[in-house]
C-alpha cells in the first residue's frame, strides 16, 4: 500500500484578516486552529504523517507549538513559501519518498470524513500541486 502524507500549507501571514498574528495561531476552542487541523488529520488512518509548511520565520516556533500540543504523526515542518503554492511545493519536497499526496485547501475546513473520503475519491487520479490529490513521488 502507498503511504499517504498530508501536506498542509499553513505559512500564510494572515494579512487578509488583519491581525496581529496569522490565523492559523488564533485559538480554536482552547488550541491554535493548525493544532485543531492536525490533530484532526493525525486521527484518519488513511495517512501516516503530515508535514506542516509554516511561515518561514515561524518554522522553530511552530515546532515548538506541536511538540508542546503533543500533536502526533508531524514528520516535518518545513518554512512555506511567498505564495500558497510555493509552500504546497515546500511541504512536498519534504515528504517521503514513494508518499501519496493530500493536499490541505483550508484549514478550518478539515474534518476526518474529509480526508477519507479525498483519499478515496482521488485514488488513482492526477492531483496537481494545490489542489487535493494523489501524486507519486
Amino acid at each position: 500500500m502507498t503511504k499517504a502524507i498530508a501536506v498542509v500549507p499553513a505559512g500564510g501571514s494572515g494579512a487578509r484578516m488583519g491581525g496581529r498574528q496569522p490565523k492559523q495561531y488564533l485559538a480554536m476552542g482552547g488550541a491554535p486552529i493548525l493544532v485543531v487541523t492536525l490533530r484532526v488529520l493525525a486521527r484518519s488512518r488513511s495517512l501516516e504523517g503530515i508535514v506542516v509548511a509554516a511561515p518561514a520565520d515561524r518554522v522553530e516556533s511552530t515546532r515548538d507549538l506541536l511538540r508542546r500540543f503533543r500533536v502526533p504523526r508531524v514528520v516535518a515542518v518545513v518554512p512555506g513559501g511567498r505564495e500558497r503554492q510555493d509552500s504546497v511545493r515546500e511541504g512536498l519536497a519534504a515528504a517521503p519518498p514513494g508518499a501519496a499526496w493530500i493536499v490541505v485547501a483550508a484549514l478550518l475546513a478539515v474534518t476526518l470524513a474529509w480526508a477519507r473520503g479525498r483519499r478515496r475519491l482521488t485514488r488513482g487520479a492526477g492531483g496537481s500541486p494545490g489542489t487535493a490529490g494523489r501524486q507519486q513521488r
